[in-house]
């Protein structure tokens, strides 16, 4: 094992770290009971109108319905889990 750590030698805690969170297993979906719907129905909501409005979607509706799928079944601390990887 002493010969292991010396592979370490001159990495800081911080980049040991990163690699940690870069290797650690994705967070668990929300339990049912735990899951509001409410972000994604009014996010859809809104798509439908302004597409009845508008004639087209709202500026960035992909990107935003993505975040909100993400934060209703995986909780906001996802995006912790997630910028970590980017």
């Amino acid at each position: 094992m002493t010969n292991d750590v010396r592979k370490f030698d001159g990495v800081s805690d911080e980049e040991l770290q990163v690699e940690l969170d870069r290797r650690s297993a994705p967070p668990e979906q929300l339990a049912s009971e735990d899951i509001d719907m409410s972000i994604l129905s009014k996010q859809a909501s809104e798509f439908l109108d302004s597409l009845h409005k508008n004639k087209c979607p709202p500026k960035g509706a992909e990107h935003y319905m993505f975040e909100g799928v993400m934060t209703t079944f995986y909780g906001p601390n996802i995006w912790d889990w997630i910028n970590k990887r980017m």
